[in-house]
């Protein structure tokens, strides 16, 4: 017996040697939404407002709201009621845009390159940014834009459609149950991504030294989208997630064998 368990601790340590090494990674959060912040327009046209807040990296959020059509109202409201998330949402036949932008503390709604270089790979242990995504009720397309200077940057597409906690997650559907966790490779960020094909600009985006991040979210009529938090973050990649499966398959595999063998 103690033969057959230390071969199955073998092949796991052997699997977690091989694997990156998640443990020691920190999150950087970019916004966890827990202060308090409300955006709202009526009718063609933008309005900003910016925020000191902890909650946000660089110590300051800012808000554009922009409808580019309808008479109605679109909303963004931050931490209501306490809920400690974001929520975005338009009245019908509304369009509109909203882009959340975090570049330091500089109290202006104008794009500057204020965070002074952050790393939001602490030191190589984060793989992208992850976007939760508490619920959604429409498909919509986004873009993540991050910023290394003024002209090197490189951005991100996706889209999402139905987050709720009624579905299942089914492979080509797009509802999906909530929360959903939308993830962004650093590596491969500029990828087509279901809204089209990332941009780069100068030299790219050194995700190491960032001076400046912006979520630019196309809100269609009626969208009500909530989002829980952003942030740079470890989730393995598949490959790593696959290495580790192989192995605890090869150690079970191995303790049916000696099994066989002691009862032979």
């Amino acid at each position: 017996m103690k033969y057959k368990s230390m071969t199955a601790a073998v092949a796991v340590a052997t699997a977690m040697a091989m694997a990156p090494d998640f443990a020691n990674a920190v999150p950087v959060s970019i916004d966890d939404f827990s202060d308090t912040q409300t955006v709202s327009r009526t009718g063609v046209g933008t309005t900003s407002a910016s925020i000191a807040t902890l909650g946000a990296i660089g110590g300051e959020r800012d808000v554009n709201l922009e409808i580019t059509s309808g008479a109605s109202d679109s909303r963004v409201r931050v931490n209501f009621v306490g809920n400690g998330a974001l929520s975005y949402s338009n009245s019908d036949g509304v369009i509109s845009e909203l882009t959340i932008q975090w570049d330091g503390a500089d109290n202006s709604p104008a794009l500057n390159q204020g965070l002074g270089g952050i790393d939001l790979t602490d030191g190589g242990a984060n793989l992208g940014i992850g976007i939760m995504i508490l619920s959604n009720d429409i498909n919509l397309s986004a873009e993540i834009k991050v910023y290394s200077s003024a002209t090197d940057f490189t951005t991100h597409h996706f889209s999402k459609g139905v987050v709720d906690s009624t579905g299942s997650i089914t492979p080509g559907d797009l509802t999906d149950d909530s929360p959903f966790l939308h993830f962004a490779p650093f590596l491969t960020f500029a990828d087509n991504v279901g809204a089209g094909v990332g941009t780069t600009g100068g030299s790219g985006a050194n995700f190491a030294s960032v001076t400046a991040i912006e979520l630019v979210i196309s809100g269609p009529a009626g969208v009500d989208l909530s989002l829980d938090f952003v942030e740079s973050t470890d989730v393995p990649e598949p490959a790593s997630v696959l290495l580790l499966g192989t192995a605890l398959i090869g150690a079970g595999a191995a303790r049916r064998q000696m099994k066989k063998k002691a009862d032979a």
